[in-house]
Protein backbone atom coordinates (compact mmCIF):
# COMPACT_ATOMS: atom_id res chain seq x y z
CA UNK A 1 0.00 0.00 0.00
CA UNK A 2 1.76 3.28 -0.78
CA UNK A 3 1.26 7.10 0.69
CA UNK A 4 -1.64 8.13 -1.60
CA UNK A 5 -3.63 5.30 -1.16
CA UNK A 6 -3.05 5.60 3.06
CA UNK A 7 -4.06 9.73 2.87
CA UNK A 8 -7.15 8.36 0.83
CA UNK A 9 -8.27 6.13 2.93
CA UNK A 10 -7.78 8.35 6.07
CA UNK A 11 -9.85 11.31 4.36
CA UNK A 12 -12.49 9.16 3.31
CA UNK A 13 -12.92 8.15 6.83
CA UNK A 14 -11.89 11.30 8.18
CA UNK A 15 -15.15 12.47 5.33
CA UNK A 16 -17.64 9.70 6.49
CA UNK A 17 -17.94 10.33 10.30
CA UNK A 18 -19.65 13.85 10.77
CA UNK A 19 -22.01 12.51 7.58
CA UNK A 20 -23.08 9.98 9.45
CA UNK A 21 -23.12 11.86 12.59
CA UNK A 22 -25.29 14.54 11.15
CA UNK A 23 -27.69 12.30 9.26
CA UNK A 24 -28.16 10.24 12.53
CA UNK A 25 -27.91 12.55 15.52
CA UNK A 26 -31.09 13.35 17.53
CA UNK A 27 -32.96 10.40 15.51
CA UNK A 28 -36.68 11.06 17.82
CA UNK A 29 -36.95 14.09 15.97
CA UNK A 30 -35.32 13.28 12.92
CA UNK A 31 -37.35 10.27 11.94
CA UNK A 32 -40.73 10.93 14.07
CA UNK A 33 -42.81 8.51 11.78
CA UNK A 34 -40.34 5.74 12.92
CA UNK A 35 -41.38 4.16 15.97
CA UNK A 36 -37.63 2.26 16.29
CA UNK A 37 -36.49 5.38 17.30
CA UNK A 38 -39.27 6.51 19.84
CA UNK A 39 -37.61 4.93 22.64
CA UNK A 40 -36.72 6.90 25.48
CA UNK A 41 -33.22 6.19 25.05
CA UNK A 42 -32.70 8.35 22.06
CA UNK A 43 -34.54 11.52 23.51
CA UNK A 44 -32.35 11.01 26.53
CA UNK A 45 -29.18 10.73 24.34
CA UNK A 46 -29.70 12.12 20.62
CA UNK A 47 -26.07 11.10 19.99
CA UNK A 48 -25.90 7.42 21.03
CA UNK A 49 -26.73 6.07 17.26
CA UNK A 50 -24.59 7.83 15.44
CA UNK A 51 -21.50 6.89 17.88
CA UNK A 52 -22.69 3.37 17.40
CA UNK A 53 -22.99 3.27 14.08
CA UNK A 54 -19.58 4.76 14.00
CA UNK A 55 -17.64 2.36 16.41
CA UNK A 56 -19.59 -0.76 14.72
CA UNK A 57 -17.99 0.23 11.46
CA UNK A 58 -14.23 0.68 12.93
CA UNK A 59 -15.16 -2.50 14.77
CA UNK A 60 -15.76 -3.90 11.63
CA UNK A 61 -12.95 -2.82 10.08
CA UNK A 62 -10.60 -4.04 12.90
CA UNK A 63 -11.85 -7.54 13.08
CA UNK A 64 -11.58 -8.02 8.93
CA UNK A 65 -8.24 -6.29 9.73
CA UNK A 66 -7.26 -8.67 11.65
CA UNK A 67 -8.97 -11.62 10.19
CA UNK A 68 -7.96 -11.28 6.16
CA UNK A 69 -4.47 -9.48 6.43
CA UNK A 70 -1.50 -11.39 6.56
CA UNK A 71 1.85 -10.61 8.85
CA UNK A 72 4.42 -9.67 6.92
CA UNK A 73 7.06 -10.40 9.54
CA UNK A 74 8.54 -13.64 9.36
CA UNK A 75 8.83 -14.67 13.41
CA UNK A 76 4.97 -13.75 13.46
CA UNK A 77 3.95 -15.92 11.00
CA UNK A 78 1.43 -18.98 12.59
CA UNK A 79 3.25 -22.13 10.88
CA UNK A 80 -0.23 -23.63 9.95
CA UNK A 81 -0.89 -20.44 7.87
CA UNK A 82 2.49 -20.64 5.45
CA UNK A 83 1.85 -21.41 2.39
CA UNK A 84 2.71 -25.33 1.19
CA UNK A 85 5.70 -23.88 -0.83
CA UNK A 86 7.39 -22.83 2.49
CA UNK A 87 6.65 -25.74 4.68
Amino acid sequence: MNNSSVISLDLTISLDRPLIGGTFSNPASTFPNSNLFQHDLFRTYPYFLPGCITSAVSLIGVILGYVLLEEVGPSCRIPHLRPRSQL
